[in-house]
């Protein structure tokens, strides 16, 4: 999760240079996403992860 964070970290500001409306990439439940749209979903999806492994944690205390 670290990798795919730092990663994310350094696109981000090479994103703010283009125009993330025409860097499309499919999502695999079959609908396209634009860079700005995966960068935000990849943020609340590893938010939700997070969260997850936090309460697996605290059940294994």
């Amino acid at each position: 999760m670290n990798e795919v964070r730092s990663a994310t970290k350094a696109l981000i500001p090479k994103l703010a240079e283009r125009n993330t409306d025409e860097l499309l990439y499919p999502h695999p439940f079959g609908f396209e996403l634009n860079a700005s749209q995966w960068a935000h979903f990849i943020a609340i999806h590893e938010t939700t992860h997070i969260r997850q492994l936090q309460r697996i944690r605290e059940a294994n205390q």
